[in-house]
């Protein structure tokens, strides 16, 4: 019995290709499927080929994104000719997927695999909104071979295609060989300096750690326990060739739904504990530290000011509040506010990436000064994924995050260096955030 309804899918063909359409344009089916179905495609997916993973878990919503690049590689945002639908689910999700490199200009062999700026338009995308499911197959006009496409499409709806023989989740990883004490302490002192000269009033420098992955590895695996343990955080895996691309962000970077763009300042830290009392006594402690209160400002600042030079008049709280994460708590700013008039996602993003919060301020100087004192190639590090229609659109900052290459894992974690900072304390804040990427290990070689 087939999951598709394949008379219907030719209809709708038929019907719009009567029309005239341009070349390259897209018709979008969508149907909705079952859970099983959803769960096989996701199976089948994780195993072979180029996708986009993404879940909020808190909000019940989650997709994965098929990518053919042969299939798609003339329909670009800045190019796509027109797109017709056989539902209005089509208006509610995502045209477009794909990401940005953190903007500092290095070429690494690990991070081969990434261009530093992609969108593309997915073959096929299957959805969980709220526990309904449904597949989106997008058929290019003049060019799509449909019954090619829905017999692809059912086989990865229906069938185990690839066997599963992975085993445990194991890394062996030195932390030691990974801690250059000396270089980061020059490095903080380098850019304390230049705080002090006034040159800089922020910038955020990271770190980047090298292990070996001893056994095989599921992705599938790896994001189910980014799941369980970061319910409020955007998962994500970007897979690219060889290379995969997983983490667990606390911070969006913004959301556009019924013309309101919604975003967040996410800036300065403190640990987190199992213990309630300790747990307040931590947050009490960050709510009341003049350094962590004016890095924080800086990056709402920023947001504010940046929104307001695009006609948008932002909505926020004076006071920050508390983001508690498993490891960690952030001082944390919501703010929305009306869109007035159309403003292309593209030029949203330039505003507001790279914020404060991952870069520094002013931003030029910040990405002039990281770029000379890091000595290691973010990638996709702090960069963005996200995804967007004619209208609407959501995007992530990528940190707390690592990418996995055959047999290696590189996990990266930075801090905000601002007056009054000190070294040792920011090493300490960088260790807490690897914990999202490292816990996921069973197996770890601490030293």
């Amino acid at each position: 019995m087939s999951i598709l309804d394949t008379k219907n899918i030719i209809s709708f063909l038929n019907l719009n290709n009567q029309n005239e359409l341009k070349p390259d344009s897209v018709l979008q089916y969508v149907q909705k499927i079952e859970k099983e179905c959803f769960d096989c495609f996701k199976k089948n997916i994780f195993k072979s080929g180029d996708y986009l993973y993404w879940n909020k878990p808190s909000e019940y919503f989650s997709f994965i994104a098929v990518e053919d690049k042969d299939y798609a590689k003339n329909v670009k945002p800045n190019n796509l000719n027109e797109t017709t639908g056989n539902n209005n689910f089509n208006k509610l999700f995502p045209l477009f997927v794909g990401g940005v490199r953190f903007p500092v200009n290095r070429n690494s062999e690990e991070w081969k695999d990434y261009d530093n700026k992609k969108w593309f338009l997915p073959k096929y995308l299957v959805i969980n909104s709220d526990e309904e499911y449904f597949i989106i197959i997008n058929f290019i006009s003049q060019k799509s071979k449909p019954s090619d496409i829905i017999e692809e499409a059912e086989k990865l709806l229906s069938e185990n295609i690839l066997a599963d023989n992975s085993d445990n989740n194991t890394l062996t990883i030195d932390l030691s060989k990974n801690q250059d004490i000396e270089k980061w302490e020059s490095s903080v002192d380098s850019a304390l300096q230049k705080i002090k000269n006034n040159s800089i009033s922020k910038v955020v420098l990271a770190r980047k750690f090298y292990g070996e992955i001893s056994k095989n590895i599921t992705v599938e695996g790896l994001l189910k326990k980014l799941e369980e343990n970061n319910q409020s955080s955007y998962i994500f895996a970007y897979k690219q060739n060889k290379s995969v691309f997983i983490g667990a962000s606390p911070e969006r970077l913004f959301r556009i739904k019924e013309s309101i763009i919604e975003t967040e300042a996410l800036a300065g830290s403190i640990k987190s504990s199992n213990n309630i009392e300790e747990d307040k006594k931590y947050g009490v402690e960050l709510l009341g530290d003049k350094k962590n209160i004016d890095e924080h400002s800086s990056v709402l600042n920023y947001i504010v000011n940046n929104l307001k030079e695009l006609g948008i008049n932002p909505e926020y709280e004076k006071t920050p509040k508390i983001k508690k994460l498993k490891n960690i708590q952030h001082l944390w700013t919501t703010i929305k506010g009306n869109i007035l008039k159309k403003i292309p996602i593209p030029e949203l993003i330039e505003k507001l990436f790279p914020s404060p919060a991952i870069c520094g301020f002013p931003k030029n100087e910040a990405l002039n000064l990281i770029e000379k004192l890091e000595d290691f190639d973010r990638g996709m590090y702090a960069g963005l994924l996200g995804w967007f229609n004619e209208s609407e659109g959501e995007f992530t900052v990528t940190i707390r995050s690592a990418l996995i290459r055959e047999n290696k894992l590189f996990a990266y974690a930075g801090c905000g260096i601002v007056k009054g900072s000190v070294a040792d304390k920011e090493l300490e804040e960088t260790n807490l955030k690897l914990k999202t990427i490292l816990s996921l290990f069973e197996n770890e070689n601490k030293n």
